[in-house]
């Protein structure tokens, strides 16, 4: 069996000394795993944190007023959308939020 180049003698990995030529690696199975796992402790992370921040409110260790759960700012959102704010529908506030936006960015250029 004829010896391997040394210069790439493992494969999946990329010399430092050798830049221009060296040659990534294409995933394997292990490193698609590896990035679901790093997707998944993002969303568990992001998962606990609400679930901390809904108990913490239940238990009133945050006051109501300043801090509002996740589910009151969900409650709310839903309320707004539907019911509007200030007698008029979302939709009428957020286009004049883009319609700010679209004519104050190109003076901030």
């Amino acid at each position: 069996m004829p010896a391997l180049n040394a210069r790439h003698s493992d494969k999946n990995s990329i010399r430092a000394e050798d830049p221009l030529t060296a040659v990534p690696t294409v995933p394997n199975a292990r490193s698609r795993f590896s990035a679901t796992r790093h997707w998944s402790l993002g969303l568990l992370s992001l998962l606990s944190l609400l679930a901390t921040w809904q108990l913490a409110g239940f238990l009133g260790l945050l006051r109501a007023d300043i801090v509002p759960t996740p589910a009151d700012l969900v409650a709310e959102f839903i309320n707004i959308a539907q019911a509007g704010y200030a007698d008029k529908p979302l939709y009428v506030h957020v286009l004049a939020s883009v319609k700010r936006a679209r004519s104050d960015f190109p003076l901030a250029c």
